[in-house]
């Protein structure tokens, strides 16, 4: 999947949600990935300045 991409945002995203109560340092790669990633998107952007994953709801385009 292409860097700073809306897509790759948003797969890493709803990964890194469906792993946050399971495998914290799965999730941890995830975050990672996406803001190094994707932190050019709206959902990147969002995620770094959270310092951690945005709700999936009403996720914003770059």
């Amino acid at each position: 999947m292409p860097d700073n991409d809306i897509g790759t945002a948003r797969v890493l995203c709803e990964a890194g949600t469906w792993l946050k109560n399971r495998d914290p340092q799965a999730t941890d790669r995830f975050y990672k990935a996406l803001v190094r990633r994707c932190g050019r998107t709206g959902i990147g952007r969002e995620t770094d300045q959270l310092r951690w994953f945005p709700p999936l709801t009403g996720l914003r385009a770059p």
